[in-house]
C-alpha cells in the first residue's frame, strides 16, 4: 500500500517545530542569516506552510528553506505532494536553452538524489533511434525525456502488448520506465535532438 502524499507546508511546519528554531520566526532569521538580501520574504514562507493547494511552489524557495534545515532538496520534498513523478509528465523541470542543459540535468538529481546518466541524442530527419529496455537487479530503471530542439514522440511498448506514444515538449520533462521496450522517433524532416537522463530507483 502507497504512503499518502502530505502538502509540502505541513512537513515543513513539522520540521520546524521539532528544529532548535522552533517557531516560522525564528527559522526565517536563520534564512535571512544564510541567504542575506537574496532570502526569501517572511510572508512567502509563511505562504509556504499554511499552503495546501496544488500550485507549483518555486524550486528556489524550497531550496533556501531545505538549506536552512541542512536538508538536501529531494530530502525535503520526499514524500510530500511537491515530489515529482516517477513516470508522466514533470513540472519539476526548468524550460532550458542549449547552453543550460547541464544545469537541468542537475536539477533533477537535487529531486531524486540517485544515481543518473545525462546524454544528448541526435535523430536524423525521420529516423528513429534503436529500440531499447533498461534491466539493472535490485533496481527500477527510469528515464526523463525532454525536447531540445525538431519534433520527436516517445514510443513505449507496454508489457499489456499496448504501444503509447508521447509527444516530448521543451517546456517539460516526461519520465518513463525504461525497463519497458522503447524508442524515440524524429517526426521532422530535419535533424532533431533530445536530452535524456537515466536514472535508478531500489525496487
Amino acid at each position: 500500500m502507497n504512503e499518502e502524499k502530505i502538502p509540502l507546508g505541513q512537513k515543513v511546519a513539522q520540521l520546524i517545530e521539532k528544529s532548535p528554531f522552533k517557531s516560522p520566526l525564528n527559522f526565517h532569521n536563520e534564512i535571512i542569516r544564510r541567504y542575506g538580501k537574496d532570502a526569501i520574504k517572511q510572508r512567502r514562507l509563511y505562504w509556504v506552510i499554511n499552503y495546501r493547494g496544488n500550485r507549483r511552489i518555486k524550486d528556489e524557495v524550497i531550496s533556501q528553506i531545505a538549506t536552512a534545515l541542512k536538508l538536501k532538496f529531494y530530502e525535503l520534498v520526499g514524500g510530500t505532494t511537491s515530489e515529482p513523478p516517477a513516470e508522466g509528465p514533470s513540472k519539476a523541470f526548468f524550460p532550458y536553452g542549449p547552453k543550460s542543459n547541464d544545469n537541468a540535468a542537475i536539477l533533477y538529481n537535487l529531486y531524486h538524489g540517485l544515481p543518473f546518466k545525462p546524454q544528448r541524442i541526435k535523430i536524423s530527419g525521420r529516423a528513429s533511434t534503436i529500440e531499447e529496455n533498461e534491466a539493472i537487479k535490485g533496481f527500477q530503471c527510469f528515464k526523463l525525456a525532454v525536447l531540445e530542439k525538431g519534433l520527436v514522440e516517445l514510443v513505449i511498448k507496454h508489457k499489456n502488448g499496448e504501444s503509447e506514444r508521447v509527444d516530448l515538449k521543451s517546456s517539460e520533462g516526461f519520465n518513463f520506465n525504461s525497463g519497458e521496450p522503447h524508442y524515440f522517433e524524429n517526426k521532422s524532416k530535419l535533424t532533431s535532438k533530445i536530452f535524456v537522463i537515466s536514472y535508478l530507483k531500489p525496487a
